[in-house]
């Protein structure tokens, strides 16, 4: 799937909706202010994670992630600009106790 842009204001803004198909979830902060990134919609502030302008974060289920979870956001002050990728397909997951080879 392509990069596609969003706008986060300072209010609860949805990025991602749950998609069990996808195995990373990409946010990259092309703002000029720090916005924090949540699967919590309801406590942000609690749980999420600040992102700084430039700043990024990848959820990656290879890594122990739950990037098919959706994700919201709310931004520290006015409307920034964010990228988001969504990587969809399978994920061969080692078996419990393995390590994954490359």
């Amino acid at each position: 799937m392509p990069w596609r842009a969003e706008t986060v204001v300072t209010t609860l803004t949805h990025l991602a909706s749950y998609n069990p198909s996808r195995t990373t979830l990409t946010v990259v902060n092309n703002g000029s202010v720090t916005i924090t990134i949540s699967q919590d919609e309801g406590n942000i502030a609690a749980q999420g994670f600040p992102l700084t302008a430039g700043g990024g974060a990848t959820l990656n289920r290879r890594q122990g992630d739950e990037p098919e979870l959706a994700l919201f956001a709310v931004a520290d002050s006015g409307s920034q600009n964010v990228r988001i990728h969504e990587g969809l397909g399978d994920v061969d997951l080692p078996a419990a106790g393995t390590e994954a080879t490359s």
